[in-house]
């Protein structure tokens, strides 16, 4: 995929706690195409690639163009990598690749197994990553789009953080204060 100039990314300082905001900070990492028409600029459509695990730098280029051009003149388009992911200060385990299948669906046969094998993976995630593992959740992740997105049109092609995200952000939703 070809990024042109206009495509731009940074990172953002957010707190990895929010229990303790003033403690220590992640760098989740965006992405923007800026509107081609400035004085038409209305505010930004921020898209979350959905998950677990997706990162989605590369959205606003993938998307600009299944976009209506009146969408395009009046938003900037952000893309996100949520906190723990590819470049927002990745949460790794050191797993094995038979540990990395994360499909496992329910099988009488593979149960029994499945069941010991679930708390080996938490074990060496909780050891590799300390007490950081506990705010890599998807509430924190909704909560750390609000820096660059406070008032944002919200786009996610599923997954539960597009509605964790929507419900922080209505006045009657959680996090409504």
């Amino acid at each position: 995929m070809s990024r042109s100039a206009a495509f731009q990314c940074a990172t953002v300082d957010v707190p990895l706690d929010y229990g303790r905001p003033g403690a220590r900070t992640i760098k989740p990492a965006v992405s923007r195409v800026r509107t081609a028409v400035p004085g038409k600029r209305r505010g930004v459509l921020l898209f979350n690639p959905g998950g677990p695990g997706g990162a989605g730098l590369d959205m606003p280029l993938m998307m600009k163009d299944a976009l209506p051009e009146k969408v395009r003149e009046q938003y900037d388009l952000i893309g996100s990598v949520p906190r723990g992911v590819g470049r927002s200060s990745p949460v790794t385990c050191g797993l094995g690749t038979a540990e990395e299948n994360i499909e496992h669906p329910y099988r009488r046969a593979t149960f029994s197994h499945d069941v010991k094998w679930a708390p080996t993976v938490a074990d060496k995630c909780r050891a590799r990553n300390g007490d950081r593992l506990r705010c890599v959740t998807t509430h924190n992740t909704a909560r750390g789009m609000d820096p660059w997105a406070p008032s944002t049109r919200r786009c996610s092609p599923g997954g539960p953080t597009a509605s964790c995200w929507t419900a922080r952000s209505t006045p009657h939703g959680p996090g409504a204060g």
